[in-house]
């Protein structure tokens, strides 16, 4: 009996044990979340000089942004024949001139596609947009080389234009 009662006790605090756990992990989760919108709204008052010593203070922080974009726009990018995991390797130059051209193409080839009157598919749409958001942005970088500009920001302004 007194085996049994131990048991009983063990299970208690074990099944306790665990609950805790995933209650540390849902908040770190929501922590995470807060602090991304934090930040986003933070990056989003900041003027483009400001942004730039920012990211230039907190370099991980800039790379998150530019990683997530690049998720953002993978699968259009994929679609425009452009290999992601092959640009891992590359120079800042490299990496533009060999997306570049694909990216052009698959916006023309989009844009004559709507112009000839047929439909675009939703897909089609969203990838001329991101495709389009891409291009403007990589204008930007190549307008204030060597310093690009944070990709957070212009994120941020096609959302408001949206």
């Amino acid at each position: 009996m007194k085996n049994f009662g131990l048991m009983a006790v063990a299970a208690g605090l074990l099944i306790l044990g665990t609950s805790a756990v995933y209650a540390d992990d849902a908040t770190d989760k929501k922590s995470s979340e807060k602090s991304s919108t934090e930040l986003r709204e933070k990056l989003r008052g900041m003027t483009q000089e400001e942004r730039r010593k920012y990211f230039k203070e907190h370099p991980e922080i800039a790379q998150q942004q530019r990683q997530a974009v690049l998720e953002k726009m993978r699968p259009a990018l994929e679609r425009a024949g452009v290999n992601v995991d092959e640009l891992k390797g590359l120079t800042q130059a490299e990496r533009r001139d060999k997306v570049q051209p694909l990216v052009e193409k698959r916006i023309a080839d989009l844009e004559k596609k709507k112009t000839d009157g047929t439909a675009l598919t939703e897909q089609e749409e969203e990838d001329l947009t991101s495709l389009k958001q891409l291009k403007q942005m990589t204008q930007h970088g190549q307008a204030n080389a060597p310093q690009r500009q944070p990709k957070a920001k212009k994120k941020a302004d096609t959302d408001d234009n949206k």
